[in-house]
């Protein structure tokens, strides 16, 4: 049986999709802000009612299970060189909570495939409320709330120190349009400050101990819908992370991987770490 030795068409296929949900969810907060309450879920219903939408969302689906795994491999066999050390396992953990998050798009894209015209299951934001009524109801919800708030406030500083250095250029091909540094650092930028504005609703829900204060991507930016430029930069800045996914489809630089000797050498590495320890 041949071996899977590359994961540059999963990539691209993922990147692609990443584009297209991105784009679509700050056309629908343009739009209106009920566009961007509704978040993935509008998304996705937006998808499913264009021209061969039948078509188009089980494909976005795929896409968005290609990234998913994408991610995973990355995290797992370390694909892209982050190494075993904080640093790097901080970075290979944050490609595996990307994972975990566009599988769970996946999921719900194939919820509305053969769906017709049905209502979606609920906004964007219902998940989220619910997950953090559970944390609330435990003995140290509180402060199971503070660590979720920091890390979305870690992922909002990472992503603007990733735009200030251009490090969002890192792994594309010198052939990359030029202009391609710019979107791709707003975008950048305004996914963080998305991140940014989840993190503060985490904080609130501790501090009120009330679940309706936690928002997910879309109820965030629906918050800014009264700040007027702000919301709409924020809606722009969206759009140009798409695009800026969109172009790392086409141009992102992803090293052939013999996945099945990855995984065998990654297991020797650990079970060597194992058997030094005793």
């Amino acid at each position: 049986m041949a071996r899977v030795t590359r994961l540059d068409w999963i990539a691209k296929v993922g990147y692609a999709a990443r584009g297209i949900v991105y784009i679509l969810f700050g056309w629908l907060a343009l739009s209106a802000r009920r566009g961007a309450e509704e978040g993935k879920e509008g998304v996705f219903d937006a998808i499913e009612d264009m021209p061969m939408g039948e078509i188009l969302i089980p494909l976005t689906a795929l896409g968005l299970l290609a990234y998913g795994i994408y991610r995973l491999t990355c995290a797992f066999l370390d694909t892209e060189g982050k190494g075993d050390d904080a640093k790097g396992l901080a970075g290979r953990g944050a490609q595996f909570v990307s994972g975990v998050i566009h599988l769970a798009l996946a999921y719900t894209a194939t919820q509305f495939v053969g769906a017709g015209n049905a209502e979606p299951s609920g906004a964007d934001g219902e998940q989220t409320r619910a997950a953090t009524k559970t944390l609330l109801d435990f003995e140290l919800g509180d402060a199971g709330l503070w660590l979720v708030a920091l890390g979305f406030f870690a992922a909002a500083g990472w992503q603007v120190y990733r735009a200030i250095k251009d490090k969002h250029m890192k792994h594309l091909a010198a052939a990359t349009p030029p202009l391609t540094k710019t979107i791709g650092k707003i975008g950048t930028v305004t996914r963080g400050l998305v991140f940014a504005v989840i993190g503060y609703s985490f904080i609130r829900a501790a501090e009120t101990d009330s679940a309706e204060q936690a928002k997910a991507m879309g109820s965030a930016v629906a918050s800014l819908y009264e700040m007027g430029w702000v919301y709409t930069f924020v809606a722009i800045g969206l759009i140009l992370f798409g695009v800026f996914s969109l172009i790392q489809a086409k141009y992102r630089i992803v090293p052939a991987v013999d996945v099945a000797d990855a995984a065998r050498s990654g297991a020797r590495a650990g079970g060597a770490k194992i058997s030094s320890k005793f």
